[in-house]
């Protein structure tokens, strides 16, 4: 205890004491009796009261609780507050127990005055004890979530240095062609240094220094502040623009998928994945819908290519998880390692970068139209993608490697059936995701127990590894794929409300063909519909976005037929449909409906056939099936596969406007399939 605190204890004590005693001689006095005799047994009653509170805190006080304070005082999480402080802070409460004690004693013996001094130090030992654990508990909880903020700063701004300085790598090979005002403003707002200028921080801003001949932007350099804040996270993000053997590896990315729930990629080989999504062309994916004009038809149909692309990457992720399980029975040779696990992620993930806008709509729609398997490869290929800089960033050779695992060729043939074959990580994941949101339950297949059905065989007489199907278990799930992908055709994807649109966007480019430029289209599909080729850079302009914007406008196109069919698509007004027989030739329906529309007064090019036919289940040499010690063929092992190899399903229908509805039902009766 302090002096000071001593000294008010000792007043504040001594002076309740001497306050007694007034009273009680007073009272003596007045009543005549001895008060010598009085003061002497009032002080004996208070030291007895004294000593008992004395007794009552220092049996009340825990020694672990005191340690504890101790410590706690030790590392400044509790104030410097002594007892007798605490006594002072109680100054009224305290003198009046002190003159209760004293009234008590002149009554009663002198065990009742210890117990009370007892019970009263007791009481005040406890209160100090609470009161300072409150503040331990109190500071310390104070100390970790200002630590834990502290970290979570460090963490997000060593991240933030490590995506900005990917993207500066990316954006080099584009400095050429870009001119000088695009380069600042890209400086400016998406990049930053390597010593760690954040992304459109509006206090630090690009200085511009120009000297005869060249001109050069530069940007202000960082503090070692800064840097000391983020610097005990910034190896944990090396892996963002940087290959390391010792293992260093971008943070785990994990997101929510409303088919495969949580999707993590995590780990040095799995950072590709994040590192390809930050780039522009995969980026483009999110503006572009998977099922084109299917949502005029299933509302929930407006998920994009982007959680496509990301959903065939987890499914790669889970079957190279499946076949790394697999490969102790398969040569050491032709097992899968750290390279062929990034380029098979790369692939699944890219798979579905040259869609245009509309998804596969667009290819039927316009006339001489490179696929997009073609302008995947052309994206992949081009130096000045930024997909192709993160793929050269990983290894010079990887661009070509994915390009051609995307078409289905690689060394590894397993791995490049499961990127192009027929349980392809394309098709597993589109079945569900497509089944998912447009509501209909046809195309659930059981894709975990697919993968756990899975085997790996060497082949007789060759060092490759051949993909089989345990038949006991696993030949249930090959049968629902089957049977699902066709009901997702003919339930989905042939669905009439969707081929109409299709048609009705036929005509309109058939029309703007015709027109030629039209105020609001895109340079691009412009140059297209001209029978021109257009490079990769113009090709990535034209999503979902542009084309709905285009479609805006040639609402008010001076040309009525071109507003019409405009107008058609952006309020779902679309061509009716009438089933025919499967026997009728195409060229005989065709020129029937022609005759009727222009009867009916309507341009024949308006209308048009559609006929398709799904084949339910082609063979896959390459996929057997292991029933014991032996191998067969799907179709010897499954009779429902077996049957629905001869069914051949044809969707055969004539497109034409609602105003010639009834005469082309009536005209063409002896055509239709009304069954």
């Amino acid at each position: 205890m302090r002096f000071t605190d001593f000294l008010r204890t000792a007043v504040l004590l001594f002076g309740g004491a001497g306050t007694t005693l007034a009273v009680v001689a007073v009272a003596g006095a007045s009543a005549d009796d001895d008060t010598v005799a009085i003061v002497v047994a009032l002080g004996w009653w208070t030291l007895a009261a004294a000593g008992g509170l004395w007794l009552g805190r220092r049996m009340a006080a825990t020694p672990g609780i005191e340690r504890l304070l101790a410590n706690a005082r030790a590392t400044n999480t509790l104030p410097e507050v002594e007892p007798g402080a605490v006594l002072f802070n109680r100054l009224w409460p305290l003198a009046v127990v002190t003159v209760a004690c004293g009234a008590v004693a002149f009554l009663i013996p002198q065990i009742p005055a210890i117990a009370a001094g007892y019970a009263i130090g007791v009481a005040l030992t406890r209160s100090r004890q609470r009161t300072r654990l409150l503040v331990v508990e109190q500071r310390s909880l104070e100390r970790v979530l200002g630590q834990d903020a502290v970290d979570r700063r460090a963490r997000a701004a060593a991240h933030a240095l490590a995506r900005a300085a990917e993207r500066r790598r990316s954006a080099q090979a584009l400095d050429a062609r870009r001119p000088c005002r695009a380069r600042c403003r890209r400086a400016t707002l998406k990049m930053c240094t390597t010593t760690g200028a954040a992304r459109g921080h509006r206090s630090r801003r690009v200085d511009h220094e120009t000297t005869p001949g060249t001109r050069r932007h530069a940007l202000p350099r960082v503090g070692p502040a800064y840097h000391a804040r983020c610097g005990a996270y910034l190896h944990r993000s090396a892996g963002l623009f940087e290959r390391r053997p010792t293992g260093h590896s971008r943070a785990p990315m994990i997101l929510r998928d409303p088919v495969h729930g949580l999707i993590a990629f995590e780990g040095d080989v799995e950072s590709i994945v994040p590192r390809l999504l930050d780039t522009r062309e995969l980026q483009r994916l999110r503006r572009i819908r998977s099922l084109g004009a299917a949502s005029l038809a299933f509302p929930g149909a407006e998920h994009s290519r982007f959680a496509h692309a990301i959903g065939s990457a987890h499914v790669m992720k889970r079957y190279l998880q499946r076949v790394m399980h697999l490969s102790r029975d398969i040569p050491a040779r032709v097992r899968i390692g750290d390279d062929e696990r990034r380029v098979a992620l790369a692939a699944a993930l890219l798979h579905d970068l040259g869609h245009g806008p509309y998804s596969h709509t667009f290819e039927a729609v316009i006339p001489g139209a490179l696929a997009h398997e073609d302008w995947t490869s052309r994206i992949l290929l081009d130096p000045s993608t930024e997909v192709n800089a993160v793929l050269r960033s990983i290894d010079p050779a990887a661009p070509p490697i994915v390009e051609r695992l995307i078409h289905g060729e690689h060394p590894i043939p397993h791995l490049a059936r499961a990127v192009s074959g027929t349980f392809d990580v394309d098709r597993c994941d589109y079945l569900l995701r497509d089944s998912h949101m447009t509501g209909v339950r046809y195309g659930l297949l059981d894709l975990d127990w697919l993968l756990g059905s899975l085997r790996l065989d060497p082949r007789p007489g060759t060092s490759a590894a051949a993909l089989t199907v345990d038949g006991e278990k696993g030949l249930t799930a090959v049968e629902g794929f089957f049977l699902g992908r066709l009901y997702m055709y003919r339930q989905v994807y042939l669905h009439k409300a969707v081929r109409a649109a299709e048609a009705v966007l036929r005509a309109l480019f058939r029309r703007l063909a015709v027109l030629g430029d039209q105020p609001g289209t895109p340079r691009a599909l412009a140059a297209l519909l001209r029978g021109e080729s257009i490079g990769v850079g113009a090709y990535l302009d034209l999503d979902d976005h542009a084309l709905e914007s285009a479609l805006r406008a040639w609402s008010d196109a001076d040309d009525a037929l071109l507003a019409e069919l405009a107008v058609r698509l952006r309020e779902r007004k679309l061509f009716k449909t009438l089933r025919l027989r499967r026997d009728v030739p195409i060229d005989h329906a065709r020129e029937r409906l022609g005759e009727v529309l222009r009867a009916c007064g309507v341009p024949p090019d308006l209308g048009s056939i559609d006929r398709v036919e799904i084949d339910a289940y082609i063979e896959d040499e390459t996929l057997m099936v292991r029933s014991g010690a032996r191998l067969e063929r799907l179709l010897d092992a499954s009779p429902v596969l077996r049957g629905l190899s001869r069914e051949n399903f044809v969707h055969y229908r004539a497109i034409f406007p609602p105003q010639a509805r009834d005469r082309v039902r009536t005209a063409l009766a002896d055509l239709s399939d009304l069954t």
